[in-house]
């Protein structure tokens, strides 16, 4: 099972999802948590995320693709946090799942 949240500052989400992936047995992918990890490792980064900014779409996608690669066991099912929060972001998503044989089975938008 594969799930996407969304949802604006101060919705839930990380709770939710801290929840959720503990009850379902999912990875859970926090991309806020990703973002401060790798703001730590680049000044840019750093930049962006203390500005209150988002690291650019297509560059945040390269990021998590890399991520779900070499961080996320094979057949894991994954709760992601945040991301895709754009449709080409959902498009490679949706591609990397496919290549693995799995697809998204739920996306919920939390206000």
């Amino acid at each position: 099972m594969n799930i996407i949240l969304l949802g604006s500052p101060g919705s839930g989400k990380g709770t939710q999802a801290e929840m959720l992936a503990k009850k379902l047995d999912l990875f859970c992918l926090q991309t806020g948590d990703l973002s401060r990890e790798w703001a730590e490792k680049d000044a840019r980064i750093n930049a962006i995320v203390d500005g209150g900014k988002l690291i650019p779409e297509k560059e945040m996608t390269e990021y998590v693709m890399k991520y779900l690669e070499e961080k996320v066991p094979s057949g894991a099912n994954i709760l992601f946090e945040g991301f895709p929060r754009f449709i080409p972001q959902y498009v490679e998503y949706e591609k990397w799942l496919a290549s693995k044989g799995q697809r998204i089975d739920a996306a919920k938008m939390l206000r």
